[in-house]
């Protein structure tokens, strides 16, 4: 910048959010490096150099003004160094956050405690930029933080095996969409993948539109007032692209934080929320794969819980012809245990707290555990004893391993499957 842009971009309101931007333009009101830094720190201090030009440099300090109660924007800089390096660069422009007492106020490096802090700190921020800045660190743009190069984040798991990119559609004035469906979590290889695609406000609060300005994201993950979030919508995402002309129409806020999208398009948006909502949780309930089987066969899996909807209530209840529950029933019928057993059945499936699960499920970030993952070695004696009792009654290794490989959870583990003998 020349030492008058300079000048100009330090004034705060320094544009009219009326006024016709360059297409590429990032601003809208001059507010934001001014509100952003002074949000976090006491001291604003910026240097810029044109093109083969000199290094000029301007500074905003709340103390000074505090003390001589007088906006003064000071020609000052608090370290040199900081001129003589920017000399050394064809062109360029740096920003200087000094007496930060927002970002580590209170904080003391040398406390463990306040250094884990901070670096949490960094690492949301960090996050942050990755998500918001993704399409432009796509594009070759370069972030580091503390010498860290940044990654993008692409929320759409874009070309991931498993993600579904519906149909792009194109509406009025350069708005184009285009809904994706995510893999569902069962679906990735580990688990710090799966919460990578949550980050962190988690799958649940990442659904729905994605409001992009000139390639800025400006919305992550919200319906607009036209749906309330749903577990069952979880994988859910919609990218919108806007151009800056639509600021207005569209009511981009001060802080870039907020996009409500005019009347006459709030119809089609729903629309095509719907159908991308419906497909998300259609993936949602398959659990995202096929239940796999040890041989070609096409006995159906049998599961242990059975969904009941009766009435309009939706219920849980324990499947009684699943092979475990079958045979003991069969073999206490008519004894005294049977009735207990029966009672017993009825008081867990009474009890399951739904609504707690939900809840638990949703802050864990679809991270729940599998059956058996933590003790395998239970899960092998268990399908032995099945296996067993199987070949006893006179059926062959592979109709034994067959009837194994239909119980759940039994089918989720076809490496223990192929080790039965007997």
């Amino acid at each position: 910048m020349s030492e008058d842009s300079l000048v100009n971009a330090m004034r705060p309101g320094s544009k009219n959010p009326l006024q016709e931007r360059n297409s590429t333009d990032l601003g809208r009101f001059g507010m934001g490096l001014k509100t952003a830094s002074f949000s976090q720190c006491r001291r604003l201090t910026v240097l810029s150099k044109e093109e083969d030009g000199d290094v000029h440099y301007r500074c905003w300090d709340l103390n000074h003004i505090a003390s001589t109660d007088d906006w003064q924007l000071l020609t000052w800089v608090s370290d040199p160094i900081l001129v003589a390096q920017l000399k050394t660069q064809p062109h360029g422009t740096v920003v200087v956050w000094e007496l930060a007492d927002r970002l580590v106020g209170g904080m003391l490096s040398e406390k463990g405690k306040d250094l884990s802090k901070f670096n949490q700190i960094i690492e949301r921020v960090q996050w942050h930029l990755e998500m918001t800045f993704h399409r432009y660190l796509q594009q070759g743009l370069v972030i580091k933080i503390n010498g860290v190069l940044l990654k993008p984040w692409d929320p759409f798991l874009a070309g991931r095996k498993g993600t579904q990119r519906l149909p792009d559609e194109e509406l009025a004035e350069q708005v184009s969409i285009t809904p994706y469906v995510l893999p569902h979590h069962r679906m990735f290889d580990t688990d710090e993948e799966c919460a990578n695609a949550g980050r962190i406000k988690g799958w649940n609060s990442h659904q729905g539109f994605y409001v992009y300005r000139n390639d800025r994201l400006l919305v992550a993950g919200d319906w607009l007032g036209m749906f309330p979030r749903n577990e069952h919508h979880r994988l859910a995402r919609i990218a919108i692209s806007l151009p800056a002309s639509l600021d207005q129409e569209w009511q981009i806020d001060i802080r870039k934080a907020r996009a409500r999208p005019p009347h006459f398009l709030r119809e089609r948006l729903q629309a095509i929320a719907a159908v991308t909502r419906k497909r998300a949780a259609d993936v949602y309930r398959s659990r995202g794969s096929r239940l796999q089987k040890l041989t070609g066969a096409g006995d159906d899996v049998s599961p242990v819980w059975m969904l009941e909807v009766k009435e309009g209530r939706t219920r849980y209840k324990l499947n009684r012809d699943h092979p475990f529950l079958q045979s003991l029933l069969t073999d206490l019928d008519g004894s005294p245990l049977a009735t207990r057993l029966k009672d017993a059945l009825r008081l867990v499936e009474e009890s399951i707290p739904t609504s707690q699960i939900a809840v638990t499920m949703s802050e864990a970030n679809g991270s729940e555990g599998y059956p058996f993952d933590d003790d395998e070695g239970e899960a092998f004696e268990m399908m032995q004893r099945v296996y067993k009792r199987k070949r006893a009654a006179g059926h062959t290794q592979n109709e034994a391993r067959q009837y194994v490989s239909c119980i759940d959870p039994f089918h989720r583990k076809p490496h223990l499957l192929e080790q039965l003998v007997g």
